[in-house]
């Protein structure tokens, strides 16, 4: 087999995947205000379950990845830093930049400029009216329900 062309894969012969033997999923669980199930002549909410633990969502295309992979190192740090520090529902964040320097060693303010301005140059980030606040584009990452955000930018295809 060449080791450049992707192998035909059965998922039942794989070997076990190692990470799921401790893998725990938290989850909470509520009745749903608006979906209801019918028991016998009653109707009762629906019992939901989501994921307990937050998370982020980085969209995929292959545009996406080629935009993200032109990236420096430095900027892809702080990406990724930027997926995990993102409020649910928001599209712009602060920087805490001194943080972000601290966690990945990075001593040099100005390593860190240019990796914002990278981010910027690059439209990941925009810069805002305040200070070390920037815009994020829900074209790559997202923390939350886009169509509940961006109701105006909802385009069917099929």
């Amino acid at each position: 087999m060449n080791k450049y062309t992707k192998p035909e894969v059965n998922e039942g012969e794989l070997t076990p995947n190692p990470f799921l033997k401790n893998l725990e999923i938290p989850i909470t669980e509520f009745k749903s205000p608006n979906q209801f199930t019918k028991k016998g002549d009653e109707y009762e909410p629906v019992q939901k379950r989501i994921e307990y633990t937050p998370f982020g969502k980085m969209y995929c295309s292959s545009e996406r990845r080629l935009a993200v992979n032109k990236l420096s190192l430095r900027a892809k740090e702080l990406l990724l830093w930027i997926i995990y520090e993102v409020s649910h529902g928001q599209s712009y964040l602060w920087i805490n930049h001194k943080r972000f320097q601290k966690e990945q060693g990075i001593k040099s303010l100005n390593t860190y400029k240019g990796a914002v301005k990278e981010l910027v140059d690059n439209k990941f980030l925009s810069v805002t009216s305040i200070d070390q606040v920037y815009h994020i584009n829900p074209h790559y990452l997202f923390k939350g329900d886009r169509l509940k955000k961006f109701k105006d930018k909802v385009v069917k295809k099929n």
